[in-house]
């Protein structure tokens, strides 16, 4: 008698199991071992970013802005600048890695975060102080911007 129809209390035992975030579901395959450039990995990390689910939209566009480097190949260390951002990321961690692990076809890629450094944490730069250095590190712009009377306002 009880397994006949559908209950709320059978919905919620399912779904109970469904829940766990297991590391099953986030295993690669160890045999894959293709190697991969900096170029490819900056290509997956933005290409990841960019098909992250709406609910991770803000910490995608965080992490758009971070340039992971291969340290000690297959070790992928990225530079995190704030703690806040970093704990966000290491929730995501083991979906990172096998994102990355797909996309660059390598099952045995380790990803280390940490922490910035005060002098590694570079000011993002607005678009006038953009212009700004252009205009001082490119002669021809600057003289391009004279004659044509270009100014951002």
């Amino acid at each position: 008698m009880n397994n006949i129809g559908f209950t709320f209390k059978s919905a919620r035992t399912k779904n109970e199991g469904l829940a766990v975030d297991s590391d099953e579901k986030y295993k690669t395959n160890k045999e894959e071992v293709g190697h991969f450039s900096q170029e490819d990995l900056e290509r997956c990390w933005l290409g990841m970013c960019t098909r992250m689910p709406q609910t991770l939209k803000g910490i995608a566009s965080r992490m758009k802005n971070i340039t992971p480097k291969i340290s000690d190949y297959p070790v992928i260390e990225a530079v995190i600048d704030n703690q806040i951002l970093l704990n966000q990321i290491d929730e995501i961690k083991p979906r990172i890695r096998k994102t990355l692990a797909s996309d660059l076809h390598n099952g045995n890629i380790k990803i280390n975060l940490r922490l910035a450094e005060a002098a590694e944490v570079k000011q993002i730069m607005s678009k006038r102080d953009v212009f700004e250095s252009l205009k001082k590190d490119n002669e021809s712009f600057s003289k391009l911007c004279k004659n044509l009377e270009l100014d951002l306002t």
